[in-house]
């Protein structure tokens, strides 16, 4: 679907205003994100770890017919749009799931404040967290959600094959780390969404795992620089296998 001249290059669902700015500003969000999904092997596997409404998983779908995508969202109204747009695009090579991914296999307590698709900034903690479940009382409404380590997730793993991980969660990248200490050795490359508070801790648990920093990194445009001007303190990195 052509949306307002976008030449995006595959179909998408379009609901809220949130997906309306997501599919406008696509190609110049995460420049390095395109580029390093670009250079995936046709056969590998993809795993888009908060992947909200879908949009990098499709296009790799669209760029890698043969790719394996492996899509996780825990934002209900993200899921079910997702899960849409897969179909209308007839891409039965992306197998969406619905949970949530951490450092845990439990039952827990997932949180948004946005209830439409396209939104981002929930959260998930264990239901006998009560420090955090106090927190719920600021946001609209929560649910109880399956969480799971990616080391469970994929005891067994597609052997022998191009693995690529995703992983933009909203502060809840440290979780997925902390429960993917097998599951990382196996990976090819990984593109993590870091902050202040998890950055230095992310890079070494990550680096110790035999990763060296991507050439992608250094780019331009690269979303470093939008996010810069915007005063965020988020940033995505690159890693490749050493």
């Amino acid at each position: 679907m052509d949306i307002k001249g976008l030449n995006l290059p595959f179909k998408l669902s379009i609901t809220t205003e949130t997906e309306q700015w997501r599919a406008e500003t696509f190609w110049d969000k995460e420049p390095e994100t395109l580029k390093w999904i670009n250079q995936f092997n046709n056969t590998g596997l993809f795993v888009d770890i908060g992947a909200n409404i879908g949009l990098y998983s499709l296009y790799a779908a669209a760029k890698h017919p043969d790719l394996t995508i492996i899509s996780i969202e825990p934002q209900l109204e993200n899921y079910i749009s997702l899960c849409l747009n897969v179909y209308r695009n007839n891409y039965y090579n992306i197998i969406p799931h619905y949970l949530a991914v951490g450092d845990t296999d439990e039952l827990s307590i997932f949180t948004q404040q946005y209830n439409v698709a396209g939104a981002t900034g929930g959260f998930f903690c264990s239901p006998n967290d009560k420090d955090n479940i106090r927190d719920f009382k600021k946001h609209w409404y929560s649910r109880l959600i399956l969480q799971r380590r990616l080391d469970s997730l994929f005891s067994l793993l597609f052997g022998g094959r191009h693995t690529y991980l995703k992983i933009d969660t909203d502060a809840n990248e440290k979780k997925i780390i902390n429960g993917a200490n097998n599951f990382i050795k196996k990976t090819t490359e990984i593109l993590i969404e870091v902050n202040n508070e998890n950055r230095q801790y992310i890079i070494t648990q990550i680096k110790e795992k035999g990763f060296t920093e991507h050439d992608l990194n250094w780019i331009s445009p690269h979303s470093r620089q939008r996010r810069n001007r915007e005063n965020s303190k988020v940033e995505n990195i690159i890693f490749k296998k050493i």
